[in-house]
């Protein structure tokens, strides 16, 4: 579908959860109406929502949620532990950068 690749779905018979590979220049969301040159765009009628954001520029791996209660639940549990309600784990976020060319 598009740009996105699927690397992970739920095994539920509903594809609870879905993980894609976002490419570099897609954004997960629009902030005008329409969006569908986004991630959210591009699975619309599929009722999938971003879990977290990853920013334009990055690509990565994006984790969705089908429908609004799945997604807020999946935002929870991936939110810093100091985010987190009392008893939570929170998640700690890293990131890898490749560059190319020479440095100075």
């Amino acid at each position: 579908r598009g740009p996105l690749q699927t690397i992970y779905m739920s095994p539920d018979e509903r594809g609870s959860y879905r993980a894609v590979l976002k490419p570099a220049g897609l954004p997960v969301v629009n902030d005008d109406v329409g969006g569908h040159g986004t991630v959210e765009g591009l699975l619309e009628g599929e009722n999938y929502r971003a879990g977290h954001r990853l920013d334009q520029p990055v690509s990565g791996i994006l984790l969705l949620a089908k429908g609004k209660r799945r997604a807020s639940r999946l935002m929870q549990a991936l939110a810093p532990a100091s985010k987190q309600k009392e008893g939570g784990g929170g998640v700690l976020k890293a990131y890898i950068a490749r560059v190319q060319g020479e440095m100075g």
